[in-house]
């Protein structure tokens, strides 16, 4: 059978499916949470215009990770990291914390199509001050993503509806399941392109990640074991993070001053 008309019959049997099990699912399922439950979870905004941009993850107090596909090919002076809030239309508001972007280290082999070394440190001008909303988070124990099926709870200010480009002001999570990366490589296969090493699948359709999530922290235990990197455009197949279990990724980290004890 010719390939395209494959992928065609394979598209629309997913459709028709997804759409009957999953017509009210929201992209991260439309619950809210609270900051004071993910106080390490940063918006990374444009300065000009205050626009929202992406997700972060506070390892440091003066340390964000995210993706490199958010904050490569730009200055630092273009951004602003905001912490504290949960509610985007809070960014204005003595709850919030705003530093300016010092630093923005990309991975110099950061490939965007491919997903390889998707990840990036960010350094804020002064350190973030601890409260009940803002705490760094530490990194997860290399064998934390071994077993597939592992819950991952992701959160993010992303689009809750499919197709649309319209982030939400209030900070959504969810929690998904990790997929074995062959089955996911095969799921993904019709792009030809998206499989580096260094990423992990998760997710389910109409319960993902979706457009403005990238950088968002995969957690497990609470830990910080994954960073949202690709999210399908349709809603029907496993997100795709950065693996922070993965120890190339684990290397960089560390070279840039990030703390992980693998001693625990």
């Amino acid at each position: 059978m010719d390939s395209g008309i494959f992928f065609a019959i394979l598209s629309f049997v997913l459709s028709c499916h997804f759409a009957h099990t999953n017509a009210q699912l929201r992209v991260l399922n439309g619950n809210d949470i609270a900051i004071e439950q993910t106080p390490h979870t940063v918006a990374i905004l444009l300065k000009k215009g205050y626009k929202y941009k992406c997700v972060g993850a506070l390892v440091s107090m003066e340390l964000v990770v995210t993706s490199a596909k958010c904050v490569a090919y730009r200055l630092n002076k273009e951004f602003i990291a905001i912490a504290g809030i949960d509610d985007l239309s809070e960014i204005r508001t003595e709850r919030a914390q705003q530093r300016e972007v010092h630093k923005i280290r990309a991975h110099n082999q950061f490939n965007f199509e491919q997903g390889y070394m998707d990840i990036a440190v960010v350094t804020v001008d002064s350190p973030f001050s601890s409260t009940n909303a803002i705490k760094s988070i530490s990194i997860c124990p290399k064998d934390a993503l071994d077993k597939e099926g592992t819950l991952l709870k992701v959160s993010g200010w992303g689009s809750t509806e499919l197709g649309s480009m319209i982030t939400s002001n209030r900070l959504q999570t969810a929690d998904l399941r990790t997929m074995d990366k062959e089955k996911c490589r095969n799921l993904w296969k019709h792009h030809g392109k998206y499989f580096a090493d260094t990423i992990m699948c998760a997710g389910r359709p109409g319960q993902n990640p979706y457009y403005r999530d990238r950088g968002a922290g995969g957690l497990v235990g609470g830990q910080l074991c994954a960073l949202v990197s690709r999210a399908d455009e349709s809603g029907r197949f496993p997100s795709i993070f950065t693996d922070l279990t993965n120890e190339e990724v684990r290397g960089y980290l560390v070279s840039k001053g990030v703390v992980i004890n693998d001693d625990c």
